[in-house]
């Protein structure tokens, strides 16, 4: 019998870790990534208490995700006059047998991209490689169309071919040529890290505001020497149906572009425009999602 061979469309976190799951059970499989490099993307992650035990799982340990993140304490639901409405304790310190862990995403990504090339040879990640199509074969199994960032193309052939390859998929379009466009949930997020001292625990998920304008803050590193650490925030502010509809994904923004809608939240224990304003880079990106096939 043949060696099964998986092909995997998208080296992002979710193909990744398939990757990493498949190649523990001793089945060969390939990543098709579009990009000629893998970066380390994006800011804050929430890592849930059921992810964190399938990480473990993978051969991941709660030292390396020290690396990348903290243990999450608590989630707080805070007014936009500063007032608590509501807070619980989260990860181990709720009962969980697993932390909950809030990372910086995109070096969770680069450690899901090591640990792999480590373990199954650099091989199995093909960069600048782009699935754009694929063709069922008669006796089973199947071919995909690569094309190449070198303009070239070609055909590879596996046993099974796993669509990874995120919102703009090509292999879903393909199997569902008819599906509802991306829908637009009438949200704008702007994304960046500061460095500023945590609140609360030391180690809170606190989201703050109204369903108008709100924002989410929680550290994704220690505290350094000075008490400082990486603090992740999302500021989203909800706009009119009869706005122009997105379907981008993280694209440079300003803090002129929305810091207005924040002006004045500020607290005896936190500071928005302040933390807006000790951002390095910002990203926006909308709310956006597909139905399920």
């Amino acid at each position: 019998m043949t060696q099964p061979h998986i092909l995997i469309a998208g080296g992002g976190i979710g193909g990744l870790a398939l990757a990493l799951s498949l190649h523990q059970l001793g089945v060969r499989c390939t990543v098709y990534e579009q990009v000629r490099a893998l970066k380390p993307l994006g800011v804050g992650i929430n890592i849930q208490p059921n992810a964190v035990r399938e990480l473990f799982d993978l051969g991941l340990t709660p030292a390396q995700l020290d690396k990348i993140g903290v243990p999450a304490r608590e989630w707080a639901l805070v007014g936009q006059k500063g007032q608590e409405i509501y807070a619980e304790p989260r990860g181990t310190d709720a009962g969980y047998r697993w932390p909950q862990y809030a990372a910086h995403r995109g070096q969770l990504h680069m450690l899901l991209y090591q640990t792999l090339v480590d373990r199954a040879g650099p091989e199995a990640v093909q960069l600048g490689a782009k699935i754009s199509g694929y063709s069922i074969l008669p006796e089973g199994g199947v071919t995909a169309t690569i094309n190449h960032t070198d303009g070239s193309h070609s055909i590879v052939e596996g046993t099974l071919l796993i669509g990874a390859d995120g919102i703009h998929s090509a292999v879903r379009a393909q199997m569902h040529p008819h599906q509802p466009p991306i829908h637009w949930g009438g949200a704008l997020m702007w994304r960046g890290t500061s460095r500023a001292k945590p609140v609360r625990t030391g180690s809170s998920f606190v989201g703050l505001g109204d369903h108008r304008q709100r924002m989410v803050i929680y550290p994704i590193s220690a505290p350094d020497a000075d008490g400082f650490a990486t603090i992740n925030w999302i500021a989203e502010v909800t706009l009119d149906e009869t706005e122009a509809r997105k379907s981008g994904w993280y694209k440079p923004a300003q803090l002129s572009d929305f810091a207005h809608h924040f002006d004045g939240w500020t607290y005896d224990w936190l500071d928005v425009p302040a933390l807006l304003r000790g951002a390095s880079e910002i990203y926006e990106n909308p709310m956006i999602d597909r139905d399920p096939v």
